[in-house]
């Protein structure tokens, strides 16, 4: 039987609509190679799916909350809220070095229930308040990947989205002084939507062409591919 925890982590998480998480980014929308809006954007939602109806709410800001040990894991490392911090707080670069090292951890398995996490919310939720909040961090979105997606086989657009976000913010630590909008950023945003994409297919989920094909692209150039693949069908200028 699967844990609550792994119920909370499912790939349905990224479009059951329990759990809406509202994010401060900037957004950008393409579509093929023409940029069709840009702006500001305060109601960019992911559905975060939860246990039940009426799930349980975003943690508050600056406030402690009481965790519950994980059922199957006991581990002396820092809890997952413990390395985000409290909400809206800046980080020192090693708090945010910790940060990026879970997100790489996580993205291997997106799915599956986290040891650090022994909140009653799932790791995606904790996650997209951190990057909401964050002033650290500034991820630029767009949703070129997802709509390259569309009419290519399995729905893929919601959690290639919500990966390629996490791959941003984690690639933005690790390289100080990068700009989101750079295609080196974007590209690691695909490399981390793919991993995404693959633990979605363990578990039996519904294949796409071009995530397919992206892999492919991935395990014979690398990140170089990825970014000049990137650059080919999406421009992204200031």
């Amino acid at each position: 039987m699967r844990s609550e925890n792994a119920a909370r982590d499912s790939p349905h998480s990224a479009n059951i609509p329990s759990l809406i998480i509202l994010i401060w980014c900037r957004v950008r929308c393409y579509e093929g190679n023409d940029m069709k809006h840009r702006f500001w954007v305060f109601g960019v939602t992911f559905a975060i799916s939860q246990v039940g109806c009426g799930g349980p709410q975003p943690p508050e800001r600056h406030s402690q909350s009481q965790e519950r040990p994980h059922p199957t894991h006991q581990s002396a490392s820092p809890s997952l809220r413990e390395i985000l911090g409290p909400l809206g707080a800046r980080q020192t670069p090693e708090k945010l070095a910790e940060v990026a090292a879970f997100i790489r951890r996580w993205e291997r398995s997106p799915f599956e229930p986290m040891p650090e996490n022994t909140s009653d919310l799932s790791t995606q939720a904790l996650m997209l308040a951190w990057l909401t909040e964050s002033p650290d961090v500034s991820v630029v979105v767009s949703v070129a990947l997802s709509r390259l997606c569309e009419g290519r086989g399995a729905n893929v657009g919601p959690f290639a989205t919500v990966g390629s976000m996490f791959g941003m913010a984690a690639y933005l630590i690790e390289h100080p002084g990068t700009a989101g909008h750079e295609p080196d950023v974007q590209a690691a945003g695909v490399a981390s939507a793919l991993l995404w994409y693959e633990d979605s297919l363990r578990r039996g989920e519904g294949r796409n062409e071009l995530m397919d094909e992206l892999i492919a692209i991935r395990d014979q150039r690398g990140h170089d591919g990825l970014r000049e693949w990137w650059e080919a069908h999406i421009r992204l200028t200031e």
